[in-house]
């Protein structure tokens, strides 16, 4: 595997010139959180917010858009019955719903369920922008795993997986310590099998295609908090949402998300870094990778 280098990420960053609109740097809609799980979308919103897309819509259920337009009044909401009692009507709302996006993000904290897995099929059966799945999409997708890898490898549109080694063994059937073992092994074979772009967390987070592979060397046991992933999400989406090919988008989110950690961790200790600590440290770390721009 390359390692990844902080010149290579300068040039894929997508560049922001001055004589511009919120239009102009696109449009990410977030599928993201539960009654159960309210901070999820929260981290995602600001993980995406911090990283530049022009415009964000929230899509959630009413206990969370009520919550986020309090926390965050810069969001687009949208109020949803829970993904779990989904039927036709709220998942064809919601594809209109994604028809204008340069990105979509689903999954954080959404619990895991029938609904949600319909969701997924119809958006990967649709032409459109990439879509990034992560957390509880995966574990949906891991309960029919057969199915969910040719439906991920028929995609009609660019997908991005963010699995940590249990979510990636669910969805092969070894165990997580099997991944642990053979990383880059199984994050390629995974990715060269469905045609994913994949970023594997864990200490060394590998990124690839199934054909180029990068490691990520930023980072610590200072993101291993519930939460830090969700913070990810949202940058990686919002890069998307920006122009940038899903392969550079995750690399640049990930070696902005760990460098954020370990920033932080020199102040508060990696014991003391939170999730929510993260998104306006990468921002940050992103002005320092740009010279100050």
């Amino acid at each position: 595997m390359e390692i990844l280098q902080k010149e290579w990420l300068r040039a894929v960053i997508p560049p922001r010139a001055e004589n511009t609109h919120k239009g102009s740097f696109g449009r990410l809609v977030i599928l993201s959180g539960s009654e159960a799980y309210r901070g999820a979308p929260l981290l995602v919103s600001e993980g995406a917010l911090r990283m530049g897309v022009g415009l964000v819509r929230l899509v959630s259920e009413r206990a969370v858009t009520d919550l986020a337009c309090t926390a965050f009044p810069e969001l687009l909401l949208s109020s949803v019955p829970p993904f779990c009692a989904w039927g036709s009507e709220e998942q064809n709302a919601t594809l209109a719903l994604c028809e204008g996006a340069q990105a979509i993000v689903v999954g954080p904290g959404c619990g895991v369920s029938e609904g949600l897995y319909d969701f997924i099929l119809a958006l990967l059966s649709r032409e459109g922008c990439a879509v990034l799945l992560d957390a509880d999409a995966l574990g949906a997708l891991a309960r029919h795993r057969e199915e969910a890898i040719l439906a991920v490898r028929g995609a009609k549109r660019p997908v991005v997986m963010t699995p940590h080694p249990l979510e990636l063994g669910r969805l092969l059937g070894v165990s997580a310590a099997e991944i642990q073992a053979h990383r880059e092994h199984y994050a390629r074979s995974f990715a060269e099998q469905t045609g994913a772009s994949l970023l594997l967390k864990g200490q060394g987070t590998v990124i690839t295609d199934g054909v180029r592979a990068y490691e990520n060397p930023t980072g610590s046991s200072a993101l291993a908090k519930g939460g830090s992933g969700d913070v990810l999400s949202g940058a990686v989406g919002a890069l998307l949402g920006q122009g940038a090919d899903p392969l550079a988008a995750l690399c640049a989110g990930a070696y902005l998300h760990g460098r954020a950690a370990d920033a932080l961790a020199k102040e508060l200790s990696r014991y003391g870094v939170t999730p929510s600590d993260l998104p306006k440290q990468m921002a940050r770390e992103l002005c320092a990778l740009l010279g100050g721009v």
